[in-house]
């Protein structure tokens, strides 16, 4: 509720969320596409994955959103 509240209502804005748009996904009910992706215990969890849904990191929670900004720019200069 924090991360929508705080970050959620214009991540879509942003060129990061351009770049890496949100999809929701129950951590009890994932898609086949994705069920190679291991190890979410914890809710929010950000996955990024690549065009062939490999990951290439990961957020798990969010503390505030100075550091979901400054985590996620990170794993983007990880991605092609």
């Amino acid at each position: 509720a924090v991360w929508k509240r705080e970050v959620g209502r214009v991540y879509h804005k942003t060129k990061q969320g351009r770049r890496a748009p949100l999809r929701q996904v129950n951590m009890y009910r994932v898609p086949k596409e994705l069920s190679h992706i291991r190890g979410v215990r914890y809710s929010p969890t950000f996955v990024l994955v690549d065009a062939r849904n490999r990951e290439i990191g990961r957020i798990e929670g969010y503390t505030y959103e100075g550091a979901f900004w400054s985590r996620l720019d990170s794993l983007l200069k990880k991605a092609p």
